[in-house]
């Protein structure tokens, strides 16, 4: 009674991860035949007498001396022949070395990924993914053992039998991350974010009603019925297993949301949600002179913000409020969109008719 139910799509998936691998540099050593009888193995000549005959005339003397410049000049002949050809045996070992280290091979490699709930050791990993979000990093660590530590809401994509982590997914209760008090870096991002909607506020009437209705969610009356959604991954990670990964997360929250079977505290949290506050990354033309002066731009509805990953567009879309903002422990701007959780099915519909099947 009461415990956790295994989630679908827990079984491995396997996918396809395409590396260019280097040949490993191959030296190929073209044997070259030796020349025998060349230079000191040559068969010398028998050495000429150095007395002449008493019967030598000049013209012998001159006859010697043309013989000898002969046998000379062949001689300079034949070593410069073979110097010829160990040039061009040393110009075919080049080409062949070029060739072989310029040859590039592709090589596919098979590898299984399991989705899996959330554990202490996939902190380090989820820490690595957040720097994005909390550059320093004892306070992205800090963060990454909260999301680590929630077993019941959250899923990590990891390698068959290894606690590296390649993608994590997860949604975090307000209430609870509140009694976390100043120093967690949700409770900060927020107060960041609260700021700068504030600012907007107050510099126009016509945004003073959404932003107010906005600030409801993220400190206001409406707090304990807001959890906050992080998801992250590595650029490389194979599109197939983006689906999912968020249908994963739909169902932990679906599960724990209704599954009355238990009283756990932990759970009880998530009992009260009805909406989510997704904090994603993302870009905006001409953001800097907006940002500086630390206000927050509303984007719903903007077509012109670009963001790092495909599927917080589709979720800003089913949005009722969203905001663009610079959050001081970021290095780049964030969205931050109130979603109904009645909607995160139809996202999550849309997100994988997007993503082309495995090839089997």
């Amino acid at each position: 009674m009461g415990e956790k139910k295994r989630k679908p799509l827990r079984s491995n998936q396997s996918a396809d991860d395409t590396k260019n691998q280097k040949k490993k540099t191959i030296r190929a050593e073209k044997e070259v035949g030796s020349i025998s009888n060349v230079g000191n193995n040559k068969t010398s000549k028998p050495e000429k007498g150095t007395q002449k005959s008493t019967g030598s005339t000049e013209e012998d003397d001159w006859e010697l001396i043309e013989q000898e410049q002969a046998l000379h000049d062949k001689k300079m002949q034949e070593n410069d022949e073979e110097s010829d050809d160990s040039e061009d045996d040393d110009e075919d070992d080049d080409e062949i070395k070029l060739e072989l280290e310029g040859n590039v091979q592709h090589v596919t490699e098979k590898y299984t990924f399991e989705f899996n709930d959330m554990r202490d050791d996939y902190a380090e990993g989820i820490c690595v993914l957040l720097r994005s979000l909390v550059q320093n990093p004892t306070k992205a660590y800090e963060l990454a053992k909260v999301i680590s530590s929630q077993t019941l809401v959250g899923t990590v994509v990891a390698c068959e039998g290894g606690s590296d982590t390649f993608a994590f997914s997860t949604v975090l209760p307000l209430s609870k991350q509140q009694l976390l008090g100043s120093n967690d870096p949700i409770c900060n991002i927020l107060q960041d974010l609260s700021t700068a909607v504030k600012k907007t506020a107050s510099s126009s009437s016509l945004t003073s009603e959404g932003a107010e209705t906005f600030l409801e969610f993220v400190s206001g009356s409406r707090v304990c019925t807001t959890g906050v959604m992080l998801h992250k991954r590595f650029s490389n990670l194979p599109i197939q297993l983006v689906g999912p990964l968020h249908l994963n997360l739909e169902e932990d929250l679906g599960w724990a949301q209704h599954n009355h079977e238990s009283d756990d505290s932990e759970q009880n949290n998530f009992r009260s949600l009805q909406y989510i506050l997704l904090l994603c990354a993302c870009s905006l033309e001409n953001e800097a002179k907006f940002l500086h002066e630390g206000k927050a731009l509303d984007v719903l509805g903007n077509s012109g913000v670009l963001y790092e990953y495909f599927e917080d567009e589709i979720f800003t879309q089913n949005a009722i409020s969203a905001y663009l903002f610079k959050p001081k422990a970021s290095a780049t701007p964030y969205v931050a969109a109130i979603v109904p959780i009645t909607s995160l099915k139809k996202c999550v519909n849309s997100i994988c008719e997007l993503i082309p099947p495995v090839d089997v």
